[in-house]
Order: C-alpha cells, then sequence, then structure tokens
C-alpha cells in the first residue's frame, strides 16, 4: 500500500507532466532529472530499483539512471508485438487507475512494483476535472531479494522462499555469508514437481529438502488497486513460502512453553506479594477498628481510639 501511494505521488506531481511534454531529448532528460530527483530526496526507505515514466502508448521516456532508455522495452513482440506486457501498465494508460503488486520482471527476478495513471490535469480548465486525460504511468520497483527473504524470516519465525509458477528466485536459507544457493535449487525442483504449489490460494505440502523434512505454506503475494481489478485481469502467480521443520516448530513450541511458566510463575510471586501487603497494610487496621467498635457496642463507652495507619 506504501509503494502504490509513492506512485501516485510522484505521478501526481507537476514536474511528470513536463516529461510528457517535452519533445527534445536533452529536453526530456533535464525535465526527467528534476521530477525524480526531486521524489526521491523525500523518498523513505530504500532507493527503488526502478523509477519509470511511460507515455500514452507505454513507451518508456523516461528511466532513472539511463540516458537514453529502450523506448519499447515493456511492449511484446511475436503475437503481441506492440501490447505493454505487464498489465497493470496496460491498465493505468486505459484509465485512471494505481496498481501495487509483484512482477517477474525478465532478467531481473521478482520485483515489488507501484503504478499510477499520470493525468494531464492542465489539458483544459473544465468544470469537471474528471474530463483530463492520461497520458502516462509512473513506475517504481524494488527487487525482492535474498535480504529481504531473510528479513522477512526473522519476522515470522520460518524460512521463506520467492517463487513464481515453476521457479524459485531467492530464499532466506543461509549457507557462509550468502544465501544457500543448493537448498533454493532443490525448492526450485519440489515446486516444479508439485502442480498444486503454483495453484491459486493458500497451499500446504510436505516435501524433503537436503535429507530434512520440512512443510511448506505457499501464499500469492498481495496486491491492491485503486479500483476494483477488472475480471480478465490476470491471477497473481508470484507467491510467497514459508518452511518449517518439525524440529524448528518443536524449538518454537518448548521456547513458548517455557515463556509461559516463566510469566506465570512471576504472575503468582506477584499475586501472593499483593495480597500480603493488602492483609497487612489495610486489613490489619480495619480488623483494629471493627474491633473497637464491638467493644463499644457491648458497652464500653470509655472505648478510644489509637491511630492505627494511614
Amino acid at each position: 500500500l506504501q509503494l502504490l501511494r509513492d506512485a501516485e505521488v510522484l505521478a501526481a506531481a507537476p514536474d511528470v507532466l513536463k516529461i510528457a511534454r517535452e519533445q527534445t531529448t536533452r529536453g526530456r532528460a533535464a525535465a526527467k532529472q528534476l521530477a525524480f530527483d526531486t521524489f526521491l530526496k523525500t523518498y523513505k526507505g530504500n532507493r527503488p530499483d526502478i523509477v519509470a515514466m511511460v507515455d500514452a502508448t507505454g513507451e518508456i521516456i523516461a528511466l532513472d539512471g539511463v540516458s537514453l532508455p529502450v523506448a519499447s522495452d515493456w511492449k511484446g513482440d511475436g503475437k503481441k508485438e506492440g501490447e505493454v506486457i505487464f498489465p497493470a501498465v496496460a491498465w493505468a494508460l486505459a484509465q485512471r487507475v494505481s496498481v501495487s503488486e509483484v512482477w517477474n520482471y525478465p532478467g531481473k527476478g521478482l520485483m515489488r512494483v507501484g503504478v499510477a495513471s499520470v493525468v494531464d490535469y492542465e489539458y483544459a480548465v473544465t468544470s469537471n476535472p474528471n474530463s483530463a486525460p492520461v497520458i502516462g504511468a509512473i513506475v517504481i520497483a524494488h527487487a525482492l531479494t535474498s535480504q529481504d527473504a531473510r528479513t522477512r524470516a526473522a519476522g515470522i519465525g520460518a524460512n521463506v522462499a520467492y517463487a513464481d509458477n515453476t521457479s524459485v528466485f531467492v530464499s532466506s536459507f543461509v549457507r557462509g555469508n550468502g544465501e544457500d544457493v543448493e537448498r533454493q535449487r532443490e525448492l526450485s525442483a519440489v515446486v516444479a514437481a508439485t502442480p498444486s504449489m503454483q495453484a491459486a490460494g493458500v497451499v500446504t505440502r510436505a516435501f524433503v529438502l537436503g535429507g530434512e523434512a520440512y512443510e511448506g505454506v505457499s501464499v500469492p503475494f498481495p496486491r491492491f488497486a485503486s479500483e476494483s481489478f477488472p475480471q480478465a485481469y490476470p491471477a497473481p502467480t508470484p507467491r510467497l513460502i514459508a518452511l518449517t521443520s518439525p524440529m524448528e516448530r518443536g524449538d518454537v513450541l518448548s521456547t513458548a512453553q517455557r515463556l509461559v511458566i516463566l510469566l506465570g510463575g512471576a504472575a503468582l510471586i506477584i499475586s501472593l506479594v499483593g495480597m500480603y501487603l493488602t492483609g497487612k497494610r489495610v486489613l490489619a487496621q480495619i480488623d483494629q477498628v471493627e474491633l473497637g467498635i464491638s467493644d463499644i457496642i457491648n458497652g464500653n463507652i470509655d472505648r478510644t481510639f489509637a491511630p492505627v495507619g494511614e
């Protein structure tokens, strides 16, 4: 959702309109530098791997860090020649919408992507702002790396892997100072041989990696849009796989049990101490007052009270 909002913020920046309006390569490069640099100076988090703008036809007209991007990079060939290969970009060019999802980016692997329509609000001053045309789209993307997988694994207490269809791109398994590539390849082979792990929805399967039993839970990456997804919009295929072994689950369970016992014992001690202090500081004083009142009721009208506490 944050990435979706980031794309919307850049798409609404006044300097972005200048990129679309510039006709010369030099003028467009200068406009891109101004718009993207201004945006990235206040950007929270790691610098995006891709910040780009396409025109109304899907041609790349600005790409951060590249002075002369290949305009047709995001268009298909063969039967789909000239068509935008990313459904989110095609949708954002067809109507005003912003989308956040995960792409299998050719040559780069899986990426978290935010896309937002660029609307020319200066096209005409009318009473109906909805008449302003869509003149392009902004794309912001972050690569899903093994470091990202390790961070997520630490947060959920289980190894994770990022996959799409039959391929596993990265995982949180570690060997030495880097990713355990061999374990990643084994998992990729398991996913490729298990069609159910490529299906939509949540899937749980048991398998063996490196001679060790694992249980994997495969779930699609979430995606969001400012409008309801069209019926013809492709179902998401990138997935996160969380993996736990019986040994890891046992360690987690025993740790939880120890924590419950420790907290329970501490709570019992605190309760007993509280009862003792309450009895000594409050109930004992009330008892002395009550004894004095009973003495007066029984006829000792000369009874006096000494201070018995606060």
